[in-house]
């Protein structure tokens, strides 16, 4: 159904709300008030460990050791993606808090203000989010064995095709920057033409603004789930290479926290593509079916803290045993067991061994750096970049 200039008065109908910044004075507001409610209780203790873990990886790991959350390689941005996202999403947390705790005390006082006071998390959220996609098109490896034959130690080495830094930053460009720029803007102007009652220039920008968000949902998602699929089957394939019983349990933990990071991102984003483009196109009737408003309000409001909660949590363990590690050696032993493998030395050094790909004699290659002369996404640096 397309608005008419009857349906304007539904933004302030004391029939419905619209729950993004109304959630006093009509039918059901007892029930966003309760979202609401649960949601600045939830994103407060969220903050909590965001802002420990942001002290952690990012403070402690990398600004004290005057190391950046984005570098440039071979004039391609470069970030470390679990970093990134943790900071970004950490911001956005906060900033959902302080919006969702200002609507229930009461409405902001304009339009405006309200829209871009919703608006801003989410930007740090496609922010954070959009590093870590980039930081995993950068740790997919670049050759990687295939095909191996049934003779002992026979392989074919064969090569991923991936963007060069410069087409990374287009990407990036395309998916965060000018995004970055028209989501504010639109949404300012959807609340600014409200305060002028220009209604229905408010519904324009207010399509323009959601059908942006869709965009800004999809390209993305299509990106991480290519590139992030990828890269995890072929570490899986190539596990055998890592000879140290104890490192190949160490990545094999590795791996399943970037499987949790990339499957908890991979929905997040899927389920808000979904809600913004049925928004953008049927915000009446979403707003007028009370199962459909319910659904879709328990969606925008919850999607992201309960999305987020596990990649926090995984992230967490990962400090703790890591302090744990490095101060009591014997804690190693907490991380998950592998078995020694039959005939192979658990001697090797990891590292070593993946920076050498193609010199070894003792065990197949396993993957070439991505980028020469930096640290590539070797085994030992997929364990940096995405734990």
């Amino acid at each position: 159904m397309v608005e008419t200039a009857q349906d304007y008065e539904l933004w302030y109908s004391p029939d419905w709300c619209d729950w993004r910044w109304r959630i006093h004075g009509c039918t059901d507001s007892n029930i966003w008030q309760g979202f609401y409610l649960a949601h600045s209780v939830f994103t407060a203790l969220l903050f909590v460990l965001g802002a420990w873990l942001c002290y952690k990886k990012v403070y402690q790991a990398l600004w004290k050791q005057k190391l950046s959350l984005l570098n440039v390689v071979d004039g391609g941005l470069k970030p470390r993606p679990v970093e990134a996202l943790i900071f970004g999403t950490t911001i956005h947390i906060l900033g959902r808090f302080i919006h969702t705790t200002k609507i229930l005390v009461g409405e902001y006082p304009t339009h405006a203000l309200g829209e871009f006071s919703h608006e801003w998390p989410w930007e740090f959220l496609l922010w954070g989010g959009n590093l870590f996609v980039i930081g995993i098109i950068y740790s997919v490896p670049k050759t990687y064995l295939n095909n191996r034959g049934s003779v002992s130690n026979t392989f074919t080495i064969s090569k991923v095709r991936l963007p060069s830094p410069q087409a990374i930053n287009v990407i990036y460009t395309v998916l965060a920057l000018v995004p970055g720029i028209l989501l504010p803007l639109f949404a300012i102007l959807d609340g600014h033409m409200r305060d002028a009652g220009q209604y229905a220039n408010a519904v324009i920008f207010n399509r323009l603004h959601y059908y942006q968000w869709l965009f800004c949902c999809v390209l993305p998602l299509v990106i991480l789930v290519y590139f992030g699929t990828k890269m995890v089957s072929i570490l899986n394939a190539n596990m055998e290479d890592v000879q140290d019983a104890g490192q190949n349990a160490h990545l094999k933990a590795s791996i399943r926290r970037v499987v949790i990071n990339i499957m908890a991102i991979a929905i997040l984003t899927a389920c808000f593509a979904v809600v913004v483009g049925s928004y953008a196109t049927w915000r009446v009737q979403i707003h007028t079916t009370r199962w459909l408003s319910v659904t879709f309000a328990f969606l925008w409001i919850f999607t992201s803290p309960l999305l987020l909660a596990p990649i926090y949590v995984v992230s967490a363990f990962n400090v703790i045993m890591s302090e744990r590690i490095a101060t009591h050696p014997s804690a190693a032993s907490l991380w998950p067991k592998a078995k020694p493998m039959k005939g192979v030395s658990t001697t090797m050094d990891i590292t070593a061994t993946a920076a050498r790909p193609l010199e070894s004699t003792l065990s197949r290659p396993f993957i070439q750096s991505r980028v020469p002369g930096t640290e590539g996404p070797t085994m030992g640096s997929f364990q940096n970049d995405c734990e």
